[in-house]
């Protein structure tokens, strides 16, 4: 997904590459009866375990993408074709699963608007998240779960980005919902303070300070760009903003994470310290964040003050 929206940005031939060894790897992980494999060892052997739901949802979300996007008309159609054989899957995988895989669809049919089945999965995938916001949600705790995890705003990011192909009003009520209540939990004036995974948050209890992790900050930044494109509330982009800074500085510890000269991400922020360690989750998190601001920068917008940060930061 990186490499697809920079090749967007910049057409180069290491883009191009890039997504082309991305989808050998994916073409390798599939089974052929549609799943993947989730784990594959340093010696290149793929593990038996069962794939988790997050797996097949994020597949879908890449393949998706490079089916609507790759500039290469062999991607595009391998990317295609992998898809097919992944979408019978989406039936029984959880909500986070089912939001990358609402993603996936939705970049697929900017494209190809007329396609069926893929829309059918589509309105089924939406009706799941939308089902479990109505049966979960109350007053106290307008969500999808009893309990906030990981990689939260990415449900209410699915919604958003569905409701751009839909058209479907009642799909934005629980997004916007929804994203309003982890705005409620997460931010602290203008500063992102994220649910940590040493324990996670339910209602009733004392959200935990660590260990805060970049995959959040990202969905953050995305559903909020999201969210803006399809209500224009300015709002939004404010947030979308203050959620970016929080790789610049702007966060519990008031340190990046992101760091200039290695170009890579530190892997989170834990009670009292920033976990050094520099993942390729982190660093691609990061990017697909950074992308969506440039993406921003592009358009007609005023310089502000996380703007201006990033520079200083340089």
């Amino acid at each position: 997904i990186v490499a697809l929206d920079a090749d967007r940005i910049q057409s180069s031939r290491v883009t191009r590459g890039l997504v082309t060894t991305y989808l050998s790897y994916l073409h390798g992980s599939q089974d052929p009866d549609g799943t993947f494999r989730n784990f594959m060892s340093y010696d290149r052997v793929l593990d038996d375990a069962e794939p988790s739901h997050d797996c097949v949802g994020r597949a879908v979300w890449a393949l998706g993408t490079a089916a609507a996007s790759a500039q290469d008309e062999g991607c595009r159609s391998l990317a295609r074709e992998m898809m097919t054989r992944a979408l019978p899957h989406l039936q029984s995988i959880g909500p986070r699963g089912t939001a990358q895989a609402i993603l996936g669809l939705v970049a697929y049919l900017r494209v190809e608007p007329y396609v069926v089945h893929e829309r059918a999965l589509l309105d089924a995938c939406v009706a799941r998240l939308t089902d479990r916001y109505r049966d979960h949600a109350t007053d106290e705790w307008p969500w999808f779960e009893p309990t906030l995890t990981y990689d939260n705003a990415l449900l209410p990011l699915a919604l958003f980005a569905a409701y751009e192909v839909t058209g479907e009003r009642t799909t934005l009520r629980p997004a916007r919902e929804s994203l309003e209540f982890l705005e409620h939990v997460c931010f602290h004036g203008d500063r992102l303070q994220l649910v940590g995974n040493a324990g996670w948050h339910a209602l009733g209890r004392e959200k935990p300070c660590a260990d805060e992790q970049a995959i959040d900050a990202t969905a953050f930044v995305l559903a909020f760009r999201y969210a803006y494109k399809v209500t224009g509330d300015r709002h939004y982009l404010r947030r979308m903003h203050q959620a970016f800074a929080w790789f610049l500085g702007a966060n519990r510890l008031e340190r990046p994470l992101y760091d200039f000269t290695t170009g890579g991400c530190r892997d989170g922020i834990g009670a009292d310290h920033i976990n050094e360690n520099q993942g390729a989750e982190s660093t691609i998190c990061f990017l697909m964040a950074l992308l969506r601001m440039l993406e921003r920068a592009g358009e007609t917008v005023e310089q502000d003050e996380m703007q201006e940060r990033f520079v200083a930061l340089q």
